[in-house]
């Protein structure tokens, strides 16, 4: 994973970040691009399959 840091006089910065996932969970977070857009993707499942039984 890459950090890339904007300074404020205009430089860029970028580095390697080495990443630890510990749990299942966490990875579910990591690949849907952190934790809100797991949550969200997680209520627009529910709604889906509860319009579905509608």
């Amino acid at each position: 994973m890459d950090l890339v840091i904007h300074k404020p006089d205009g430089r860029v910065i970028k580095t390697k970040l080495l990443v630890r996932l510990d749990t299942p969970m966490e990875v579910q977070y990591f690949l849907n691009g952190g934790i809100l857009q797991y949550v969200l993707r997680q209520i627009i499942k529910r709604h889906r399959q509860e319009s579905k039984q509608s």
